[in-house]
C-alpha cells in the first residue's frame, strides 16, 4: 500500500470515528452547526420537488434529511464511510413510508460510482472532495460528477477553497489572529485548477460567497474577543449565532473557505 492509499485509509477511519462518536448530529461532519445550515439553505435554493439527486459524500446523510423535508425529491446518497451510512440507514428506517420510499444510501467513491450515464437532475457534493488526496483525483471526481448528469444538469458543488481560506487569514493577521490551518484531512479545491478542470464539460452558473459574513464575524470579531478574554472562541457563541441570520442577505466579499458552484451540465 502506497502513501496515498494509506492517508486515504486513514481518511476514512476518521470519518468512521466521527459517526460513532456524534450518530446523526451535523456536527459528525462538520463542528459548526451554523456553517451546515448555511450550506444545507443555499444549496436548497436550486432545488424543485420532482428532481432526482445524488448526494455524494452524503456522510451521516443529514443534509439529505433536510432536503426531503422540503421537497418533494428522490434522493441517492452516496458516501465511503460505512459507519457513516449505518447511521443514515438508521434514520431512513425510522422515516415515515412516503419518505423513506424517496431516499437510498450506498457506500461508494466519487471517482467511481456505480451510476449510470446522465441519469441525475442535480449531483451534489457538501465537502466531500476536499477529502480526496490529490489534484488528479479531484479532476477525475469532476469527470465521473460529468457522467452521472443529465446534459443540463446541476452540479451543486459546495466545497473549501484555498483561496477563500487565505482571504480570511488575512484578516485574521492584521488583528493578531493567528491562521487557521487547513485540516491533515483535507485538501482545499484550488479555483484556478477547478476552472481548468470544468472547462468544456460545466458552464458556471453562479459562485454563491454565502459563508464570507459569518466568518468574518466567527473567526474574526468572535475569534479575537475571546482571545482578549484568554478564552477558547465558541462555535455556539451569540456573535455566532447573529451572524448567520444575516448571512442570508446576500454576499459579503470573499472570506469564508467554503463556498458554492453552480455548474450546469454542457
Amino acid at each position: 500500500m502506497n502513501s496515498n492509499e494509506e492517508k486515504q485509509q486513514d481518511i476514512k477511519r476518521f470519518w468512521n470515528e466521527q459517526a460513532q462518536q456524534y450518530g446523526e448530529l451535523s456536527k459528525a461532519t462538520l463542528p459548526d452547526d451554523f456553517v451546515k445550515t448555511l450550506e444545507v439553505e443555499n444549496i436548497e435554493l436550486f432545488l424543485q420537488d420532482g428532481y432526482l439527486v445524488a448526494d455524494i459524500g452524503c456522510g451521516n446523510g443529514y443534509s439529505c434529511f433536510q432536503f426531503l423535508k422540503h421537497f418533494n425529491i428522490t434522493i441517492q446518497g452516496l458516501d465511503y464511510s460505512p459507519e457513516m451510512l449505518k447511521v443514515a440507514s438508521k434514520v431512513r428506517d425510522n422515516l415515515p413510508e412516503f419518505k423513506r420510499n424517496r431516499i437510498s444510501f450506498s457506500v461508494g467513491d466519487v471517482r467511481k460510482t456505480e451510476f449510470d450515464n446522465d441519469i441525475f437532475d442535480v449531483v451534489i457534493t457538501e465537502r466531500c472532495l476536499i477529502n480526496l488526496i490529490t489534484r488528479e483525483e479531484q479532476a477525475t471526481a469532476l469527470k465521473e460528477i460529468y457522467r452521472i448528469l443529465k446534459p443540463g444538469g446541476l452540479y451543486l458543488m459546495c466545497e473549501d477553497t484555498e483561496q477563500g481560506l487565505g482571504n480570511l487569514n488575512a484578516i485574521r493577521k492584521l488583528v493578531g489572529l493567528d491562521e487557521i490551518k487547513v485540516r491533515w484531512h483535507n485538501l482545499y479545491l484550488d479555483e484556478a485548477h477547478i476552472l481548468s478542470s470544468i472547462e468544456s464539460r460545466f458552464e458556471l452558473i453562479e459562485t454563491r460567497n454565502f459563508s464570507s459574513q459569518y466568518y468574518l464575524a466567527s473567526r474574526v470579531i468572535n475569534a479575537k474577543l475571546a482571545q482578549e478574554q484568554g478564552l477558547e472562541p465558541s462555535y455556539d457563541s451569540e456573535i455566532n449565532r447573529v451572524a448567520a441570520l444575516f448571512s442570508s442577505a446576500g454576499d459579503f466579499g470573499d472570506y469564508g473557505p467554503v463556498k458554492l458552484w453552480v455548474l450546469r451540465k454542457i
